[in-house]
């Protein structure tokens, strides 16, 4: 294989081997604040009231802190935390701004 083509990989691959490690982070601070449930299965927590407002400040508050993020009020939406892949690509996003 061309050395491009290595070059490629292993900076894409380390990339993609941060952003995993990232949403380890997030399912573990999902977990210190809510270890009764499982963050990989749930996909309607707001919808479901599986988590109440209370659970949600924490876990916004926790995310800003952690990922150096600032999810605003209009963020505050059931699609950005119905399960933790939605608060991810939040993340993502709030980061790209």
């Amino acid at each position: 294989m061309p050395m491009w083509y290595n070059t490629f990989l292993r900076k894409n691959c380390s990339r993609l081997r941060s952003v995993f490690l990232h949403m380890d982070e997030l399912l573990k601070l999902l977990k210190e604040i809510r270890p009764d449930l499982d963050f990989t299965k749930e996909t309607r927590l707001i919808d479901g009231k599986v988590i109440d407002s209370f659970d949600t400040i924490r876990i916004v508050t926790e995310i800003n802190e952690v990922f150096h993020v600032s999810i605003n009020t209009g963020d505050l939406e059931p699609d950005n935390l119905n399960s933790a892949s939605a608060m991810w690509e939040l993340i993502l996003r709030l980061r790209d701004k």
